[in-house]
């Protein structure tokens, strides 16, 4: 089968989850014998003609960069409007399917795209799937959370300009998208800029904020801005739903009968729950929590969750997050970030990983399984899917007082984690990207 991905680009200038599934279920379906590309967003350069060049193959993957593609803004939001949904000669687009002729489209973002690419797609009758990352295109800054509240129904997009305060200029969006750019980002000075900056807007968004005087008159700007990108969703034969929390928050704004869910995974996923040999020692449950110190993802909440229980005298617990920061509270253990290849000591160092909010999926849930460790996680997260509640992890509300109710059970009942941690052992089944590549290529793409 011949394929084209879309995606944001190749390692190690574009990273993240989205990245990362594109990448292995690419490089998985050349080593099961697919022909395979990727065409990405690259640079912008002056003038508005477009233009797809081909360059060095990444892992047996072709790659295609896409010259004078749409801005990308990343996880900051949009305030300029200007750079985005523009009309465009699509003839590069229709010289270039017809040479490649893909039997199969697959989509893993809309930044960067024109609607005319998946024009294009339509009038050759080429096979399009999207699979949801994030909630770009319904959300400009990709989160759907503003005010320390999730808003998965705000038709009207009030707040969204406030929301967006740290939206990058389409000067420096250019200037994100260049060649020079890329050679320099993962110098070592780039790295430590880069998360000081994103560790200072998780701070900023932490706390409530009054709305912008502004708000009220660019409101419109943004409903039309999604009312476009739902013509994108409209163009595109099928959705792939990474989780039926996907599909329940995308119902909201499009129509999703032409949708498939199926659960995702990645290509380091292996079963490892024979690795796994931690136990609860001196009735002290060592709870993990592996994403950023952001509100959007659930962290503010599971420690004010904690701080409540500690001062009511619940203290048979240790926290552990991987900023690399200080430690926030007296239960707090703040280790250095990690690396991959690190998972195995990070995972037998954990009772229970917690992951309370996921704008993506939520890997570090599957990761967790795999090894053998029980989760919880709330219904806003959408690897729930892969929860047996009560049985493999708890999955609860997300709500304040639901996830103080679940830790205090648990932590007056550490022996229920130990059953737990059985039953991930003989219950779960670690699912491989080998068979979810077959399950995406038969479902999903034929």
């Amino acid at each position: 089968m011949k394929i084209l991905h879309y995606s944001l680009g190749f390692p190690p200038y574009a990273r993240g989850g989205l990245t990362k599934y594109a990448i292995d279920i690419a490089t998985e379906q050349v080593r099961q014998g697919h022909d395979v590309g990727m065409l990405w967003p690259g640079r912008v350069l002056n003038g508005s003609s477009i233009k797809i060049k081909q360059g060095k193959a990444f892992q047996g993957i072709k790659s295609f960069e896409l010259e004078n593609p749409e801005y990308l803004p990343q996880i900051y939001g949009i305030r300029e409007f200007d750079g985005f949904q523009k009309n465009v000669d699509t003839k590069v687009y229709e010289e270039f399917l017809n040479r490649e002729k893909p039997d199969a489209i697959h989509i893993h973002t809309l930044m960067g795209m024109h609607i005319g690419f998946l024009e294009t797609a339509n009038k050759l009758k080429i096979k399009t799937v999207y699979t949801t990352h994030d909630f770009f295109g319904i959300c400009p800054k990709t989160t759907l959370f503003f005010n320390n509240e999730i808003c998965e129904k705000n038709f009207e997009c009030k707040g969204c300009y406030t929301c967006c305060e740290n939206a990058l200029s389409i000067k420096k969006m250019k200037l994100l998208q260049s060649p020079l750019y890329r050679n320099i980002k993962n110098t070592k000075i780039l790295g430590v800029l880069r998360k000081y900056k994103k560790n200072k807007i998780f701070v900023n968004e932490s706390g409530l904020k009054e709305l912008q005087k502004e708000d009220k008159i660019y409101s419109e700007n943004y409903r039309k801005l999604r009312e476009g990108y739902i013509r994108y969703f409209e163009k595109i034969s099928t959705i792939h739903f990474n989780s039926t929390y996907m599909r329940d928050v995308f119902r909201n704004y499009i129509n999703v009968d032409k949708g498939i869910v199926c659960n995702i995974t990645h290509g380091e996923i292996k079963d490892n729950k024979k690795k796994y040999t931690k136990t609860i020692e001196n009735n002290v449950v060592k709870i993990s929590y592996l994403g950023p110190i952001a509100e959007y993802k659930g962290f503010y909440v599971l420690k004010e969750a904690l701080n409540q229980l500690y001062q009511e005298g619940i203290r048979n617990f240790q926290l552990t997050v991987y900023n690399g920061g200080e430690n926030m509270a007296p239960y707090i253990n703040n280790k250095p970030s990690f690396k991959y290849e690190e998972l195995d000591k990070v995972m037998n160092e954990a009772d229970l990983v917690v992951a309370l909010r996921d704008v993506s999926y939520g890997f570090t849930v599957l990761e967790a399984l795999s090894y053998g460790v029980p989760v919880m996680v709330t219904d806003k997260v959408g690897a729930k899917d892969l929860v047996c509640p009560g049985k493999t992890g708890i999955i609860c509300d997300y709500d304040l007082e639901m996830i103080k109710k679940e830790l205090r059970e648990l932590l007056n009942n550490p022996e229920k984690i130990g059953k737990m941690k059985n039953n991930v052992l003989n219950m779960f089944e670690v699912p491989l990207i080998s068979g979810h590549v077959q399950d995406i290529i038969n479902g999903i793409y034929r």
